[in-house]
């Protein structure tokens, strides 16, 4: 799906992109004049159906949502609109363009949140599924973690790294969460394989030390 905000393009700012993988919606918004995004949302007559919690940065506003609210939404889409604020004003436009799921290399969830957990304790691994859905088959390289707070985040489970997936084949990864310190510790989840469309997959993952 895709969303006109400000009478641009793919290639201009006002413009976003929505990509639904199964019950998870991946967002990527180019905004225009408002400043650094402070909220967006998918609205349906004046509501919002789904809010699309992000890190925003300067002038971007990108990120995942797992809703069951994306079948409706990809059913309907000329009934939705796409709301942006930041702190100089807002911009919305409605979603258009229905698209299937980019064929490839495709991972679900495209955020992992390990919400509250007490600093020196850790969670249960909760898992990541990689799937192809292309015609062919695609070679997973590397499954990894980065950024500064990875060390507080282990890979376990990892039944993907090095494995060929056939089309329509899946492997599973899991991430499990351990905080050294209290505040928000955010990584990211890396798959990288030979899709030429796919190269480099990444999952969010965010937690709160306490």
């Amino acid at each position: 799906m895709s969303a006109d905000l400000s009478g641009g393009s793919a290639q201009q700012e006002g413009f976003a992109s929505l990509v639904a993988n199964g019950g998870t919606l991946a967002f990527n918004i180019l905004t225009n004049g408002i400043g650094t995004p402070t909220r967006a949302a998918i609205r349906r007559a004046g509501a919002d159906v789904v809010d699309l919690g992000a890190d925003f940065t300067f002038g971007v506003a990108s990120g995942s949502v797992t809703s069951g609210q994306v079948a409706a939404i990809l059913n309907n889409p000329g009934s939705h609109t796409l709301l942006v604020e930041g702190p100089d004003g807002s911009l919305s436009g409605p979603l258009t363009q229905v698209a299937a799921t980019a064929a490839g290399v495709n991972a679900d969830p495209l955020r992992r949140n390990f919400g509250d957990v007490a600093v020196g304790t850790r969670t249960d691994p909760r898992s990541v599924t990689v799937s192809n859905t292309a015609d062919t088959s695609f070679r997973i390289t590397a499954v990894g973690i980065f950024g500064a707070d990875k060390q507080q985040y282990s890979l376990v489970d990892d039944s993907c790294a090095g494995k060929t997936l056939q089309s329509g084949q899946s492997c599973t990864f899991s991430v499990r969460f351990e905080p050294a310190a209290t505040g928000t510790i955010r990584a990211l989840g890396v798959v990288r394989s030979t899709d030429p469309d796919h190269p480099e997959i990444r999952v969010q993952l965010r937690g709160n030390g306490v």
